[in-house]
């Protein structure tokens, strides 16, 4: 019995100083929060390219 609590413990353990901290740097990424920031660079990727034709040879 002693041996299953002390298991629990290493499992909550685990759970707080490992999972938890991956849960926080994945979170952005899941909640996709980055899509306005690339939606930005595509505008301004789109915005800066010449106008300019270049002749047909």
């Amino acid at each position: 019995m002693i041996t299953l609590i002390g298991l629990c413990l290493l499992f909550m353990t685990l759970l707080h100083w490992v999972i938890k901290p991956l849960e926080v740097l994945l979170t952005p990424f899941l909640e996709l929060q980055f899509i306005g920031g690339v939606g930005l660079l595509l505008l301004v990727w789109i915005f800066a390219t010449s106008t300019e034709q270049k002749p047909r040879v």
